[in-house]
């Protein structure tokens, strides 16, 4: 019997499963709230499992590195030949930018 991964909490939202912010209107309109929106990392569940938690730690060391070298985002991803909107979700840990060992499917 396989044992069940029990999800850690989201460490972007500490576990509550959304952000909040302030949001304005339309240009012009000059009202502000407090708005919540479901946290982008845990989708909002307040939880992850662990490859989604190594994906999040390995964008945060590629932010962190990239800001030690002064690089903006957009320098970053014309470097690495993807787009800034790739580049940012890798940061985020949206997208699992770690490297992967070769498939053993793969032609030789």
């Amino acid at each position: 019997m396989e044992k069940e991964e029990r999800p850690m909490k989201c460490p972007s939202c500490d576990g509550r499963g959304k952000s909040e912010g302030i949001a304005c209107g339309e240009l012009g309109e000059l009202r502000c709230r407090v708005m919540s929106i479901p946290c982008q990392l845990c989708r909002g569940t307040g939880g992850i499992d662990n490859e989604r938690l190594q994906a999040w730690e390995y964008g945060r060391k590629m932010r962190a590195d990239r800001l030690k070298e002064n690089r903006t985002l957009s320098e970053e991803a014309t470097k690495r030949g993807i787009d800034i909107v790739t580049m940012s979700k890798m940061e985020r840990g949206e997208i699992d930018a770690r490297p992967q060992p070769p498939r053993e499917d793969t032609c030789r």
